[in-house]
């Protein structure tokens, strides 16, 4: 991927796009199917074609055998991918896959819980996705 080419994709420039946060384990994503699953409910909500699962997994590896460690978190970035100026979306459009693993601590042995008076906002079409736009939580 070149860093020349990224400023006209819609992902980066009006936040259109997905992602999933994978944890990995010896090199192996953690409930894949079902970050695949909520991927293509995204995809579907937002008109974006799905990934190809065989791509993505080859990524990951990839990723994951750069980084070399045992306990990684992995996040695959879909992006609305290149199109014109303005807000309307291309006729076809041709997204972007964005993959970046990241070592991970285990999780701590006790945790703390706060309730928060924030709410997110029930009335956002994207409230329930995981888009690359998350201004409005």
């Amino acid at each position: 991927m070149s860093d020349a080419n990224l400023g006209a994709d819609r992902g980066l420039t009006l936040g259109v796009g997905l992602f999933e946060t994978v944890l990995a384990l010896d090199g192996q994503p953690v409930l894949w199917d079902a970050h695949l699953a909520r991927l293509a409910r995204g995809c579907a909500a937002l008109g974006l074609p799905e990934p190809d699962p065989l791509a993505c997994r080859i990524a990951i590896d990839e990723a994951l055998a750069a980084l070399g460690a045992q306990r990684a978190a992995v996040r695959l970035s879909w992006t609305g991918g290149d199109g014109r100026r303005g807000l309307d979306a291309p006729d076809t459009p041709q997204p972007r896959l964005i993959v970046k693993a990241t070592a991970s601590a285990p999780p701590p042995s006790s945790l703390r819980l706060a309730l928060s008076t924030v709410r997110r906002n029930p009335t956002s079409p994207t409230s329930r996705l995981k888009t690359l736009s998350s201004l409005d939580q």
